[in-house]
């Protein structure tokens, strides 16, 4: 099964973390969201799609350049979100 390649910008740091794999944009979204939800600087990070990664095959295609990934609101909306 091919599967995405992706990596979290520290756009303070200047520097890339760790690479996971997702199976889409989509999923790669919310396991980025779940990682930055509890810090205070959300805006520092940004999901980066940099390949795709072939399992039956072991091999890994690299994009031509990182490709940012478009992140739901979702997190801010509950963030921002009234409590009763």
């Amino acid at each position: 099964m091919i599967s995405k390649v992706y990596t979290i910008m520290d756009c303070v740091a200047k520097q890339t973390g760790p690479v996971f794999q997702a199976v889409n944009d989509e999923v790669a979204s919310r396991h980025f969201e779940t990682m930055i939800h509890s810090t205070e600087w959300k805006n520092d990070f940004e999901l980066l799609g940099i390949g795709e990664y072939d399992d039956v095959k072991a091999s890994l295609r690299p994009y031509r350049k990182p490709k940012g990934i478009s992140v739901s609101s979702k997190t801010e909306e509950s963030d921002n979100a009234e409590t009763l």
